[in-house]
């Protein structure tokens, strides 16, 4: 019996690092089950419908595999001969085209670009066996995204049910300069502990992906709602019918909850960042969600706060775009700022740079070891008193 008659898909989602536990936590809430944490991967059991809700909700996640087969292979020969031997015709007709994306340590050194081309022979020349024709390569748009996962405790061969990466949520055309991964900024959000009834405030939000996060996340919103596309809309055994009942029910959901909205805000002080954020967020379909002004955080007023816990999340300027002097004396009036105005809000920022962060001069009261892009970063938090 096959993975997909049982219903019971062993799944694996990849994340950033340091955001495992949140998508732990995000994957147990819509009821999968036997959640585990790994290194930037988090696997779990479900059946299609919850894979398909994955893709759809969650926040954190860059991509959802579902779990072809696991094997020992102790060489690329054995990897060849037992991927070969795997029913590849329930997931592929010659008519079809595939990629092959392969990572980790292979036990014998193996370049991953080699192994993935063996693979990919191992798959093809099954397929030819039994049809006497084989399948195209495509590795930018395949119908078949295959990926295998070798190091020396066996291999793991995996499909891509998500196609793009997830954080392309569809709504950022447009950017500034040096702007944050979508599930960067939900996971920041998530991990600052925002009641979601409280102000929200981002300042310098740039491109807005913050605020936006914020909001959708505060509203329930399904992040994968603005998608044109996922992977397994071209599997074999796509499920239509299901796929659109659980897009109409995420749908109405939004509709609903974004009557309510929780109280975000976000500013900048360069009026263009302004305008991007704005379109950004008009794209989301929800433009009432954010409340958007042009405002300096160094000298302007603090906004005003709803609830009992308002937060303020910032990413300032890291180094690249500031000479150190600058950035020394930036952080410095941001801490300043905080102190002096910000009484009763919980504060997170977000840097790169370690020795600006002890200017802001203020005791920090949690650190989240987190990375934008390649750049390792504190994600630090300050109760203002």
């Amino acid at each position: 019996m096959s993975e997909l008659e049982k219903e019971n898909l062993t799944c694996i989602a990849t994340t950033l690092p340091g955001l495992e536990a949140v998508l732990c936590h995000e994957l147990q809430s819509l009821g999968a089950a036997d959640v585990r944490a790994g290194r930037q991967a988090v696997r779990f059991s479900a059946d299609r419908a919850l894979l398909y809700r994955a893709n759809l909700e969650l926040r954190t996640s860059l991509r959802l595999l579902q779990v072809i087969a696991e094997f020992p292979a102790a060489d690329i020969a054995a990897l060849y001969r037992r991927a070969r031997e795997l029913s590849w015709e329930r997931y592929l007709t010659p008519q079809m085209t595939l990629a092959v994306r392969a990572a980790g340590a292979a036990p014998q050194g193996d370049d991953p670009r080699y192994v993935a081309l063996k693979l990919k022979d191992a798959v093809v020349d099954r397929l030819r066996s039994r049809f006497g024709r084989r399948p195209s390569v495509d590795a930018g748009n395949p119908d078949l995204q295959i990926n295998l996962y070798w190091d020396r405790n066996g291999a793991v061969l995996s499909r891509d049910s998500s196609g793009e990466s997830l954080h392309r949520r569809g709504y950022r055309s447009e950017h500034t300069e040096a702007p944050l991964s979508e599930v960067l900024a939900a996971g920041m959000v998530l991990l600052s502990g925002w009641d979601r009834r409280s102000t929200f405030y981002n300042p310098m939000c740039g491109s807005g992906t913050i605020a936006i996060e914020a909001a959708l996340a505060g509203c329930g919103i399904a992040p994968g709602l603005l998608r044109r596309r996922f992977g397994f809309q071209r599997w074999l055994d796509y499920d239509a019918q299901l796929w659109h009942g659980l897009q109409s029910e995420a749908l109405q959901r939004a509709r609903d909850s974004a009557a309510a909205a929780a109280p975000v805000i976000a500013a900048d002080v360069d009026p263009e960042a302004v305008r991007i954020a704005l379109r950004n967020l008009e794209r989301t379909g929800f433009r009432d969600l954010v409340r958007l002004m042009r405002r300096d955080f160094l000298s302007g007023n603090p906004p005003p706060s709803a609830g009992d816990a308002p937060v303020l999340v910032i990413n300032p300027p890291y180094g690249k775009r500031l000479e150190e002097p600058e950035i020394e004396q930036l952080y410095s009036r941001i801490g300043d700022r905080l102190k002096n105005a910000y009484a009763g809000w919980t504060a997170w920022i977000i840097s790169g740079n370690r020795g600006a962060l002890k200017r802001i001069g203020l005791r920090d009261g949690k650190r989240i070891a987190l990375f934008n892009g390649p750049i390792e970063c504190s994600y630090r938090a300050y109760s203002l008193y």
